[in-house]
């Protein structure tokens, strides 16, 4: 019997990060006739639009882990934003940052960042173009001076239209961040931006250029469109792709579960792929099958369908 660590914290990274959880989780490969590893993203897949996680899910997971295979996060998020109830389910390691920072187990495979000089053309590119963003760093994310009046504003806007929206948590959590202007540059690994204008992602791409890697943003309950710079060359296809070549496991091994934009290249450098039903239609197009929404138990549907578990009655 071999036994793998669930991941409660990026040690090489802040070794002070705890989910609460230190036991280890056995795996017996008996249970298996091959191993697989599975990466998932975070919001929209393990969470809802609420950030509530469906009862289904950590089980799932658990068992798939139980039985002899790897789970792991791939998510644009931060290490530091993934919420305390996902980490509680256990991992065996974790794509951040959009694929800018991997971390396998006790191991830290990568930890990207931007040059000063791309961190600086990228803050004043948002700030010349009113744009509010959050920058994600190796450690605190860091927001736009006026990212929580503006989400405030909004709301309001949406609220004198008749829309029905509340984004109370999401202001709440950029309340906790600090500032832009306390940022260390040379921290810097990704960022993700919004804006009401239908052209944003083009414009960002035509300005910014080859410089940096842009992509549609998955922020929850962003205020009108939003986007996501990392790196150029970063993807979390990337950050698989290294936790593969780390283990020497093929792409035919791998699994990705997703919803957004954002995990179209997650999806290439997996063999399997699976799309929410809640997901966007590019995703289902290129996907090997689509599952349940996440709040229909999708999750744990998609697993029980490769046959990693048994499916619950």
């Amino acid at each position: 019997m071999v036994q793998q660590p669930i991941l409660c914290h990026a040690p090489d990274l802040d070794a002070s990060l705890t989910c609460g959880h230190n036991e280890i989780m056995p795996t017996d490969f008996t249970k298996t006739r091959e191993r697989r590893i599975v990466f998932v993203d975070v919001d929209g897949t393990i969470t809802d639009n609420s950030g509530a996680v469906p009862a289904s899910t950590p089980t799932a997971i658990r068992q798939t882990r139980e039985r002899g295979h790897l789970v792991l996060l791939c998510t644009g998020r931060a290490y530091r934003d993934i919420p305390e109830e996902v980490l509680a389910i256990g991992f065996d390691g974790a794509v951040t940052n959009g694929g800018a920072t991997v971390v396998f187990g006790d191991k830290t495979l990568l930890n990207q960042t931007l040059t000063v000089e791309q961190a600086t053309r990228m803050l004043d590119y948002f700030d010349s173009n009113g744009l509010q963003y959050i920058a994600q760093t190796t450690g605190l994310t860091h927001r736009s001076t006026n990212y929580v009046s503006s989400m405030e504003q909004y709301q309001l806007m949406l609220s004198a239209e008749g829309v029905e929206a509340d984004f109370s948590e999401i202001i709440d959590w950029l309340g906790l961040m600090p500032l832009i202007d306390t940022v260390d540059l040379n921290t810097i690994t990704k960022a993700a931006f919004v804006g009401l204008d239908p052209e944003l992602l083009p414009k960002a791409k035509a300005e910014l250029g080859d410089d940096f890697y842009i992509v549609n943003g998955s922020l929850p309950n962003a205020a009108g469109f939003s986007g996501e710079i990392a790196p150029p060359g970063i993807t979390k296809g990337t950050g698989v792709e290294m936790v593969l070549d780390h283990l020497r496991m093929s792409k035919e091994q791998a699994i990705g579960i997703g919803d957004s934009h954002n995990d179209v290249d997650m999806f290439e450098a997996c063999g399997t792929s699976i799309a929410m039903g809640n997901g966007e239609s590019v995703l289902k197009e290129i996907a090997n099958f689509v599952t349940a929404d996440v709040d229909a138990d999708g999750v744990e549907l998609a697993l029980a369908k490769l046959g990693l578990i048994e499916p619950s009655e």
